[in-house]
């Protein structure tokens, strides 16, 4: 619903980041990928600005993990 975030989060999709993308046809990947939106998600409703910092960390680093 919230246009702005969806073209924010498209516009960083396309961007050329760095990893190895390969991995993200792997289950596993995908689904550390949705838990970690859901966590941020649930950071967010209870206003836990540290725990949603945290966790969006270690979504953006997730790649370096292999």
């Amino acid at each position: 619903a919230n246009s702005t975030l969806v073209q924010m989060i498209n516009d960083l999709r396309e961007r050329d980041l760095p990893g190895d993308w390969s991995g993200w046809s792997a289950a596993t990947h995908l689904r550390h990928s949705s838990v970690d939106h859901l966590e941020m998600a649930a950071a967010v409703a209870v206003r836990d600005a540290e725990r949603l910092r945290a966790l969006t960390h270690q979504h953006l680093t997730r790649w370096k993990q292999g």
